[in-house]
């Protein structure tokens, strides 16, 4: 028997997440996020979203802002309905 196996087996470990697996935690993120957080939002890379804050898809102060920090957020909430076609 692995040690994976022993590991799932294990009557200790009842109830907990098994090593390897990955868990289905739901986590609802920020209203303002950064760029990387598109991508498991909505398949979105952070230079596809430059691309349509430079060509004027992405609205500033709707879509997308500046941080205090000069870095940029994105609004997921307004880019979730621009994608469901109301702008």
């Amino acid at each position: 028997m692995s040690t994976a196996e022993k590991l799932n087996s294990s009557p200790a470990l009842t109830g907990l997440p098994r090593p390897g697996l990955v868990s289905n935690i739901g986590i609802t993120p920020a209203k303002w996020v950064k760029g990387f957080v598109l991508y498991p939002l909505f398949g979105l890379t952070a230079q596809a979203a430059q691309k349509k804050r430079d060509r004027g898809v992405f609205l500033e102060g709707k879509h997308w802002r500046y941080a205090p920090d000069k870095s940029v957020m994105y609004n997921w909430k307004e880019i979730e309905s621009w994608y469901d076609g109301q702008i």
